[in-house]
């Protein structure tokens, strides 16, 4: 006996747990939504934290559903907004 099984399309995005109870998906602003065009190049930048700061981090950018490095580049953003020194504005 052959049962055949057709499953739905998959839904395009799934709001994370905190965006559905806030009712607003738009409340979390991710740097990779940015065109690539307006980020600019990257360069990369590694340094070192200590196992609790990574947990820390991961554990709150996974509460709020974020990518730790989109969250990591809004801080570093926030701190050194353009114009402060780097010859861009």
């Amino acid at each position: 006996m052959n049962k055949k099984v057709t499953f739905g399309t998959k839904p395009q995005s799934v709001p994370n747990a905190e965006e559905w109870i806030n009712g607003n998906s738009a409340t979390i602003a991710a740097v990779s939504e940015i065109p690539a065009a307006e980020r600019g190049t990257t360069k990369r930048l590694t340094f070192d934290v200590t196992t609790d700061l990574h947990t820390r981090i991961k554990v709150q950018c996974a509460m709020k559903g974020v990518k730790v490095a989109d969250e990591l580049r809004l801080l570093l953003e926030a701190h050194f907004p353009p114009g402060n020194g780097n010859g861009k504005s």
